[in-house]
């Protein structure tokens, strides 16, 4: 037997109903009863099957509901629906800052009309649609729940415009996340002496990983099962004391060392052209110790550390922790680094998981330029100190000095290590 849709056998026993209908009038006309109220409800009747056959779903699902996008733009900006407090919680940051960075992307051709001349929906809901795309994680994020959530369009109308606004956010990656040049390195170095007396240090450096939801079907996917957090990807970022991104490098597997990711930067390969003879940065013990780079003692096994090395570890870890509120910061403002959704299957897939991260260290930095305020479970506890070394404004001595090409990886930090313990001892 053939078998029918289900708007078909629907139609079938409604036009079977409609002859049924058709046969009680003629009943009616055949003995001359007069019966208006029947006469209304086969007219009815009628209109209602004709407007059926020429409707193409009888069955549309929940995912077509859809309501005025004005209207829900209204509800979220203009109206009580959000407060202040929730609306920061929702879409990550304050109504102050989502303005100025509407203004920021408004321009982007990515908004302007299709081909067939469709007018697009306002850019401030579509920005909208991509930070509450960030503020969440996992499964969270689906199309259908974006949709449940904003009652407006459909699932791949909010993929369309997540997109449409992260393409416009990483048009400004060049203009937000750059190299300080040299009078702008000279301004770090200024602030990390009068803040933690370092001289000469111009950025710091961190590795991190953000966690994947699915395992990647790719033929090396157990380089991406770290030793923590299961399957992730590796990123290092190099960050000033204002906790602003200087350059990150994210793509590697997990299981890949932060000094190996370190080798593959600009910064490591080209250290003449990015950094004077004097400036540095800082890191942890991961990191191999460079004339720019400084890295923290590793402590002995079964043995304790030499003092004046741990004087040097307790002054680097002022600043550097300044890196781990950048870490967290970032993935605190932004829940969906925590837990990428993307399925990692080639290249285009990554590129795509990478679009996520740029996006979300690139809004990082637009936010940390607003002074935009965060909730104080974001916040570090440290915050910006005056440094407790008395005399370094007076102090001359090596730290100023370039290192000499024959000497060993670790003289600029031995120069450090001579120079808290002239202060300190």
């Amino acid at each position: 037997m053939p078998r029918f849709s289900k708007r078909k056998q629907v139609l079938r026993k409604v036009a079977k109903a409609c002859k049924d209908r058709a046969r009680f009038a003629f009943q009616r006309l055949f003995l001359d009863i007069e019966d208006d109220h029947e006469d209304l409800i086969d007219l009815i009747f009628l209109n209602r099957f004709e407007k059926m056959k020429r409707s193409r779903y009888l069955f549309r699902p929940s995912t077509y509901r859809k309501r005025d996008i004005k209207q829900c733009l209204d509800e979220v900006l203009h109206s009580d629906w959000l407060n202040d407090e929730e609306f920061l919680l929702e879409f990550r940051l304050s109504r102050t800052s989502f303005h100025l960075l509407v203004d920021l992307i408004k321009d982007n051709e990515v908004f302007k009309s299709g081909s067939r001349g469709t007018k697009p929906a306002p850019v401030e809901f579509q920005l909208l649609v991509l930070l509450r795309y960030l503020g969440l994680r996992g499964n969270g994020s689906s199309n259908r729940r974006m949709k449940n959530f904003f009652r407006a369009g459909g699932s791949g109308s909010m993929e369309n415009w997540r997109n449409n606004a992260m393409e416009a956010i990483l048009c400004l990656r060049e203009q937000v996340i750059r190299w300080p040049n040299e009078l702008e390195r000279q301004q770090i170095a200024k602030r990390f002496e009068r803040k933690f007396g370092w001289r000469n240090c111009v950025f710091i450096i961190d590795g991190t990983l953000f966690p994947l939801t699915t395992k990647p079907q790719l033929e090396d996917y157990p380089d991406y099962y770290g030793r923590k957090l299961g399957y992730t990807i590796n990123a290092v970022i190099l960050c000033d004391d204002e906790r602003r991104i200087l350059y990150y490098l994210a793509g590697n597997p997990g299981t890949c060392h932060d000094q190996r990711a370190w080798r593959q930067t600009p910064m490591y390969k080209q250290a003449s052209v990015h950094f004077a003879e004097n400036e540095y940065g800082l890191g942890d013990s991961a990191f191999d110790c460079e004339w720019f780079l400084l890295s923290a003692f590793s402590r002995p096994n079964g043995a304790p550390m030499a003092r004046p090395q741990e004087v040097f570890n307790e002054q680097m870890s002022k600043p550097r922790v300044i890196s781990e509120h950048v870490n967290g910061i970032l993935k605190g403002r932004f829940p969906i680094l925590n837990a990428l959704p993307h399925i990692i299957k080639g290249k285009k897939s990554m590129k795509e998981c990478l679009k996520c991260i740029d996006c979300c260290c690139i809004l990082h930095n637009l936010l940390v330029g607003m002074k935009d305020d965060i909730p104080d479970g974001w916040r570090d506890e440290y915050g910006d100190e005056i440094s407790d070394i008395d005399d370094a404004d007076s102090y001359v001595g090596e730290i100023d000095d370039a290192v000499e090409d024959e000497s060993p990886r670790d003289a600029r930090r031995n120069q450090f290590v001579a120079y808290f313990n002239d202060i300190f001892f």
